[in-house]
């Protein structure tokens, strides 16, 4: 490719697969849309700012660097994908037929999709999982031992992290039941988060997201819109989905309110708006800026010692996988998903589950400290296992008496 040599200069000579990718036919319409705040108003108010149309115009050229960066990725497969079916005996046109197939031409969708996913009120990226959900089914039954490895990886982490916590089968049960509901979800028998030997100072333990990184993981999340996956659930548009939750002050993803009304306890009006103002921008500023701000956002944070933005305090190592390599790991507090169980169930309850949560905190602290000079924390773990216990007590007997 980088000197033109025969065959990729035969391939666009006779095809136009170079264009047909996801970048050129989806993250470019999206991103122009709302680079140019495309359906917010009839009067473009970038237009009358100065300020504001310089700095659009830097972001657009820097997305846009980003973009044909994306873009030569996605040439270098598909040119690998037709050397390689080439050199298996298939002719040209058969060659480019199969790397569109396996790694998709984004322009090839009906008149409803295209509309679809060019609504402001659909899924811009809904194509992908439309795509791919066919090629896993076949792959599935024409070489299902392609599978063996990703689900050999996932028993083997789910398997290793149950030795270093010396959990037994039941109790590795009970605590994937206490999981976030976005992290319940399961495909093809295989959990989309497997927990892995990884905790931190807070007795928080870790899963790795396989979310983005298995072609069918976005199809295994859970608590999506009437079991939707959020790839291709309408209103999955970043400005639109970002407007009806600024609307609604609540975070459909994380299900809770952007701003909290524990933000705002003891604060004049100004401070008020001030406070709501900077959480409301965060929040839109997650939907909208580049990766690349976000990592640089988390790796600040980390270094300062300060929590992420959801109020996570999460080890540099974790941090340095999520923003160096891309593999992310969500820590599961489970006295605190366990809290959340028992108020739900019933809030005066929730408040003697909330002290028994803190009291976990504070000795799983005490036992860092103890650990980190070598020291026996048998004490503290007697101490944990009994708050524990009597957390599972409650939510045991609240779930009975409620019929779930």
């Amino acid at each position: 490719m980088a000197t033109n040599g025969k065959v990729f200069s035969d391939v666009k000579r006779n095809s136009s697969i170079f264009n047909t990718t996801w970048t050129q036919q989806e993250l470019r319409n999206v991103y122009d849309d709302m680079m140019s705040l495309k359906g917010v108003s009839a009067t473009n108010p970038v237009e009358s700012s100065t300020i504001l149309r310089t700095a659009l115009s830097k972001t657009k050229q820097a997305g846009n660097k980003m973009a044909d960066l994306y873009q030569k990725e996605e040439q270098v497969y598909k040119m690998a994908k037709i050397l390689h079916s080439l050199e298996n005996g298939k002719d040209l046109k058969a060659a480019i037929a199969d790397a569109n197939k396996w790694l998709f031409d984004y322009s090839d969708v009906t008149r409803a999709q295209q509309q679809y996913r060019n609504s402001m009120l659909g899924a811009p990226f809904a194509t992908f999982t439309l795509k791919a959900l066919p090629r896993v089914a076949e792959a599935a039954v024409t070489t299902p031992w392609r599978f063996a490895a990703p689900f050999a990886m996932i028993y083997g982490l789910e398997e290793s992290a149950r030795n270093y916590f010396g959990d037994t089968k039941e109790q590795s049960d009970k605590k994937r039941k206490l999981l976030p509901e976005y992290m319940g979800g399961k495909m093809l028998g295989m959990p989309s988060y497997p927990r892995v030997p990884v905790s931190d100072e807070f007795g928080r333990e870790y899963y790795l997201d396989l979310t983005y990184i298995l072609p069918w993981g976005d199809i295994g999340e859970s608590g999506d819109f009437m079991g939707i996956p959020g790839a291709v659930r309408p209103l999955s548009h970043p400005l639109t989905n970002e407007a009806l939750q600024q609307f609604a002050n609540f975070d459909t993803f994380w299900e809770r309110p952007i701003v909290r009304e524990s933000d705002l306890a003891g604060k004049n009006k100004f401070e008020r708006l001030i406070t709501s103002a900077k959480l409301r921008g965060a929040h839109a500023a997650k939907t909208f800026l580049p990766t690349p701000f976000m990592d640089a956002e988390k790796a600040y944070s980390s270094a300062q010692g300060n929590p992420d933005y959801r109020g996570r305090l999460r080890p540099s190592s974790v941090v340095a996988s999520d923003v160096l390599f891309g593999v992310k790991m969500q820590p599961v507090d489970y006295a605190e998903q366990a809290e959340k169980l028992i108020r739900k169930l019933d809030p005066n309850q929730g408040r003697i589950a909330a002290e028994l949560k803190a009291g976990i905190r504070t000795a799983s602290l005490r036992k860092a400290i103890l650990e980190s000079k070598g020291k026996d924390t048998s004490k503290y773990d007697k101490e944990i296992q009994g708050y524990i216990e009597q957390l599972e007590g409650m939510g045991q007997e609240l779930q009975k008496a409620v019929g779930e």
